[in-house]
């Protein structure tokens, strides 16, 4: 069987997930451990944000439909962090052009957000700046939640007390 066949036949376009939760929760470490999975079984995988999506389209403006391509173009795309950035009409019509582009191709993608999928996502309206951009995340993705504690900030206060025992501190505060 070649690479090509294994492409189409192993690596489905319904694999649309929509990682959502709180900060330090695991989401990103998760997509990385997606994306690690997808590149070791010989697909391609781009792992970005909309940020860096909005600055390779301003680039070039020449260029634009060319870059979009290549954004489009790995076997697997993941979207970072959607919604950390500014909603501007400009960055939600790039948001929208990536998204869309990956449905309307059949390809897979991974979405981490901290948006709240049923308030937040669900709940979009018509004048919500998101609302087009979250109507078609809806249709085409699973939601998993991530709930709990931030493991950087529980990392953060194990780090803090070890220092401070370290440091021969322990009953100071900081």
């Amino acid at each position: 069987m070649n690479n090509a066949g294994f492409r189409a036949t192993n690596l489905s376009s319904t694999f649309r997930l929509v990682l959502y939760g709180k900060r330090g929760t695991g989401k990103s470490f998760h997509a990385s451990c997606i994306a690690n999975a997808v590149i070791e079984r010989g697909f391609s995988c781009l792992v970005t944000d909309i940020k860096q999506v909005v600055n390779l389209m301003e680039s070039s403006f020449e260029k634009r439909s060319g870059n979009l391509e290549r954004i489009l173009a790995p076997d697997l795309l993941i979207l970072e962090d959607l919604g950390a950035q500014r909603s501007t009409e400009y960055v939600m019509e790039h948001v929208y052009d990536v998204i869309d582009g990956r449905y309307k191709a059949g390809k897979p993608m991974v979405i981490t957000t901290n948006f709240d999928f049923r308030e937040r996502i669900l709940n979009a309206t018509a004048d919500d700046p998101w609302g087009r951009v979250f109507d078609r995340i809806v249709e085409v993705g699973f939601p998993v939640k991530y709930d709990g504690n931030s493991r950087r900030r529980e990392i953060g206060m194990k780090n803090r007390k070890d220092f401070k025992r370290k440091l021969g501190i322990e009953g100071i505060e900081s």
